[in-house]
């Protein structure tokens, strides 16, 4: 049986419960309440969840075989067979995140030159 570890709310509930309790009473509640689980009616299973990489509207920049650094915004993400897909002008595999495509012009611009280095 899952427990309050985890769940997705659990620091927050936690936190609620020694602030509405004396100290030394939250210390006798929060064990209680860390064994209670999924019986808990807000209890979310923090493994149903994915942690995205970024939000929409973020921008990415991405060069091609050329070199030239382009730059587009998230339009949405896809969750398929092959992992999680993010989606602007092109769409990408989350693992190319820190490769080929980047959260700032300026690591965009290190991974480029990195690579023209590596190719001498």
């Amino acid at each position: 049986m899952a427990s309050c570890k985890d769940c997705l709310h659990v620091e927050i509930c936690e936190d609620f419960t020694r602030h509405k309790l004396s100290p030394s009473k939250a210390e006798e509640i929060l064990p209680i309440l860390r064994e209670r689980g999924n019986t808990c009616e807000h209890f979310k299973d923090r493994s149903m969840f994915l942690k995205l990489p970024c939000k929409l509207g973020d921008e990415v920049f991405y060069f091609d075989t050329a070199g030239q650094i382009y730059t587009s915004k998230i339009t949405q993400f896809i969750y398929g067979t092959t992992g999680l897909l993010l989606d602007s002008d092109v769409m990408f595999e989350s693992s190319l995140i820190g490769k080929r495509f980047f959260f700032t012009r300026e690591a965009a611009e290190q991974a480029l030159k990195e690579r023209g280095e590596n190719e001498k």
